[in-house]
């Protein structure tokens, strides 16, 4: 017997499943199959950064659902306040809370949720505050991860008035 098949023959009696010895002509066809390549290493590379997201302006107050800002709020009316959030990041962003406070003389927290923005996406935040009393307002609103919803990522710039 050669030294192929004597090799083949220890590999055969070593193995539980062969395929048919090769020949030695082709020493691969219907032989045993190459080994499959390592499978590569997985992609670390985020699928989402929420670390792009930006408050583009600052906390508006609106009477008629976002369309236009109140610059001068006067009590009784029923308000929204509202900013613009963009991803400036290179990626989709992931879910994110845009959570709006007021800072004045009544405290008062309303939360925007949202799925997630693509690359150069914008939407605007929108939360109904209600109706103002006589005081002072400060109104602010930051960004924050779903998944870390005690660490801003952006605020926007404050809105402060009262009422008298």
């Amino acid at each position: 017997m050669d030294p192929f098949n004597e090799l083949w023959q220890h590999v055969k009696s070593r193995s539980a499943t062969v395929a048919a010895p090769p020949t030695k002509s082709s020493p691969n066809k219907g032989g045993p199959s190459k080994a499959a390549p390592e499978d590569k290493p997985a992609d670390k590379t985020p699928k989402s950064d929420s670390s792009g997201l930006r408050a583009t302006d600052p906390v508006t107050l609106s009477s008629d659902g976002g369309k236009t800002g109140d610059g001068t709020p006067k009590s009784g009316i029923n308000y929204d306040l509202y900013v613009h959030v963009f991803n400036a990041g290179k990626l989709p962003s992931g879910p994110f809370i845009v959570r709006f406070e007021n800072h004045g003389d009544e405290s008062w927290e309303g939360e925007f949720e949202h799925k997630g923005l693509e690359s150069g996406a914008k939407v605007k935040a929108l939360v109904n505050f209600g109706e103002l009393q006589a005081g002072e307002y400060r109104m602010a609103a930051c960004i924050y991860a779903k998944s870390a919803p005690d660490d801003p990522i952006d605020c926007a710039g404050e809105f402060g008035f009262s009422i008298k």
